[in-house]
């Protein structure tokens, strides 16, 4: 049974890429550590877009209050 890189490569030339691709790869890893050193910003914005939909249900949706409590 063959192992995953257990042997050398057969063709040592380096990857080429497209330069959308590379520009898409950079992008996402600035966001990627732009979210994960300062998330405030982004979690503000998450919460305040999720409350923009709470005033949607009408108050019959809600659970009706029990007596005494």
């Amino acid at each position: 049974m063959k192992k995953m890189y257990i042997n050398e490569s057969t063709d040592p030339s380096p990857i080429t890429t497209s330069l959308p691709l590379k520009i898409a790869i950079y992008v996402g890893i600035a966001g990627t550590l732009l979210l994960g050193i300062y998330p405030g910003p982004f979690i503000d914005w998450a919460v305040d877009a999720t409350l923009m939909f709470s005033n949607i249900a009408s108050p019959t949706a809600s659970l009706p209050i029990l007596p005494g409590g």
